[in-house]
């Protein structure tokens, strides 16, 4: 169960109001997304959309190590857009418009990707191959 949960990398996208029917109550659902990180040590990491600001705050009660990702480009430490091109740090990846499936949620996808992916030092090369060829997953 969750009490032995110890992922060595989190990561925590978006609150959707439709999941609200589950958990009754918002704080709920927060504090249920933020259980996750509950193990994690200073050795492990949490990535984390930095669009919301209800994250960031949140973001003080782990231990785990912060990566950051914002589509508005509100961090450098961790992956950001600014004019269409994701970065990681001060790394270009790609173009936005190079990933495979389009549409707002699926850039925050791949920044996401993206910082895992640097995380596990997959190489740069490698993370726009797959991003630009991914086709996504059927539901």
């Amino acid at each position: 169960g969750i009490d032995r949960l110890h992922p060595h990398i989190a990561v925590l996208n978006n609150i959707f109001a439709s999941h609200l029917d589950w958990h009754k109550t918002r704080e709920n659902y927060v504090n249920d997304k933020m259980n996750i990180t509950k193990n994690q040590t200073k050795d492990d990491f949490l990535v984390i959309n930095w669009d919301n600001t209800e994250w960031q705050e949140l973001a003080k009660r782990t231990q785990a190590k912060v990566v950051p990702f914002s589509r508005q480009g509100l961090t450098k430490s961790g992956a950001y857009e600014i004019e269409g091109k994701l970065y990681f740090k001060d790394e270009l990846i790609m173009e936005a418009d190079e990933i495979g499936i389009p549409g707002e949620q699926n850039v925050e996808n791949a920044l996401a990707a993206i910082a895992v992916a640097k995380i596990e030092k997959v190489s740069t090369a490698h993370i726009k191959q797959v991003l630009t060829t991914f086709g996504g997953v059927k539901h």
